[in-house]
């Protein structure tokens, strides 16, 4: 059901997503989540709203996060047809976990990890991309301002730079001028404005709440989606054998993204920090699993399967 629905891109489907949304978000709405705490300045301004009206920009937040993903997946070639999958699955992880569907920085910082991410997409055959490494660099480095840890996935942009582009100097040191522009900015804006506001740096451990991961219900859920991505990885294998030579380093950019954004989520989990492992695997997820879409047996299996990863979210959302 699922599948066949957004794997289409009539207009409806973006009012059904916005139902599915509220229908995983309606606790939310409803119930004051405990404040996430300071882990930037520009958090700060984020965590002085109300509870509830922080929870319904956050929820319209990964709404417009998941648009943002299908948009430059569809402007891609990584699918023969425009679909709304991307935005499905996105907004379905990032409302995965009871505890995190509220106001917290990771949704935020997901929101310019995709605007970088999209951005590095461009730089495939132009002539001169010293621009879009320059932003690209930039949205991530204003991601890691949200979420400190997401400055690991500065290596996405040299990574992106070696499999597309052969080596310049002058495009490879850009990550670093974004780095002196943002650095001293924030400076400036610092001194200026919060020089006698103490914030609380030591976000790593206090700006996600923690959660009951081993809960049956969080098992159950994080089972289903490893099935999904092994399922959709192997699609994708199946995909870039058959391909042009543009979709395979497109194709492993992502995996890349994928693969970093474990990395990420395993430091996490064993360092015992906090387990928003879903949340921060959230974005490459949502352009690796849509292409479950391209294995054309035994459909009703992954439908079942969505199916049941949606009611078990909905279940575990609802549960008090």
């Amino acid at each position: 059901m699922f599948l066949k629905l957004f794997n289409t891109n009539r207009p409806i489907v973006l009012f059904l997503l916005v139902l599915i949304g509220i229908c995983l978000w309606i606790t939310s709405f409803l119930t004051a989540y405990i404040k996430v705490p300071n882990p930037s300045f520009i958090y700060l301004f984020l965590n002085e709203i109300n509870i509830i009206t922080g929870n319904i920009i956050a929820f319209a937040t990964i709404l417009i996060s998941g648009i943002m993903i299908s948009s430059f997946v569809n402007k891609s070639i990584y699918f023969n047809k425009i679909n709304y999958l991307p935005a499905f699955f996105y907004v379905l992880l990032m409302s995965s976990m009871k505890e995190f569907s509220c106001h917290n920085p990771i949704i935020y910082a997901n929101l310019f990890l995709i605007l970088g991410f999209g951005r590095l997409h461009l730089i495939y055959q132009q002539e001169k991309c010293k621009n879009h490494i320059f932003i690209s660099s930039t949205y991530i480095f204003i991601a890691t301002m949200f979420f400190l840890p997401y400055i690991v996935f500065l290596i996405l942009v040299w990574i992106v730079l070696f499999l597309i582009r052969p080596i310049v100097f002058k495009e490879w040191i850009m990550p670093f001028i974004s780095f002196i522009v943002i650095g001293f900015n924030s400076f400036v804006i610092y001194r200026l404005f919060f020089e006698n506001i103490l914030f609380d740096y030591n976000f790593i451990n206090t700006s996600i709440i923690i959660t009951n991961s081993d809960s049956d219900l969080y098992i159950y859920i994080i089972s289903v989606i490893a099935i999904f991505s092994i399922i959709s990885i192997i699609a994708l294998s199946k995909k870039y054998i058959q391909s042009v030579n543009r979709f395979k380093k497109l194709s492993l950019t992502a995996i890349y993204f994928l693969l970093i954004s474990i990395s990420l989520s395993t430091y996490f989990y064993f360092a015992n920090l906090n387990n928003a492992s879903i949340l921060i695997m959230a974005v490459p997820l949502s352009i690796i699993l849509p292409f479950i879409s391209y294995i054309r047996t035994k459909k009703w299996i992954y439908e079942t399967l969505i199916f049941t990863l949606f009611v078990l979210i909905l279940v575990n959302k609802l549960l008090l």
